[in-house]
């Protein structure tokens, strides 16, 4: 029995976007998150020997992510003004289990606005997202910290989890 075509309409709505998909809205479709992936800034030696700021996609996790899309963007107001950033996407396409993968670098003058990562994947056959937001001014070299992973012995600074409740996870 062939499967019935399924037709996707986008509704927009004040401050929101609700796709259906054939009589169901996207909030009736469950995405979960998977507990172990996360985004860091990290502020290290390029190639060109400066410090730069790079934003990184890490997989704490025993599963490898694929099909792996990020996008990014950043908001908020600069010396009173509304600032918007254009959206950036970025497919990775794999991030090994407990590995890491370069998004982006992002300019310091960008740390004093909100700056959003919107992360999809797949991992086990099954798709999960998660939004995370770095809110304004939580991107400093006096927030960061050192962890350690268990892949290839590397060190990241970035915002550490007792401030994640300003770098909102959603």
């Amino acid at each position: 029995m062939p499967l019935p075509v399924v037709t996707a309409q986008i509704k927009l709505c004040i401050n929101r976007f609700e796709p259906t998909f054939a009589g169901y809205m996207l909030k009736d479709i469950k995405v979960e998150s998977l507990e172990g992936v996360a985004v860091a800034v990290v502020h290290e030696l390029s190639d060109q020997m400066e410090m730069v700021w790079n934003v990184y996609a890490i997989n704490y996790t025993q599963h490898l992510l694929y099909g792996v899309l990020v996008s990014s963007k950043g908001y908020g107001k600069i010396d009173g003004e509304e600032k918007t950033t254009s959206a950036l996407r970025h497919f990775l396409d794999e991030i090994p289990a407990l590995s890491y993968v370069k998004i982006e670098p992002i300019q310091e003058s960008l740390f004093q606005i909100n700056n959003e990562y919107w992360m999809s994947y797949y991992a086990e056959n099954k798709i999960y997202e998660r939004k995370y937001v770095f809110e304004p001014n939580t991107i400093a070299e006096d927030k960061l910290e050192t962890v350690s992973m268990n892949c290839n012995f590397i060190k990241f600074y970035f915002v550490p989890f007792d401030l994640w409740s300003r770098v909102v996870q959603k």
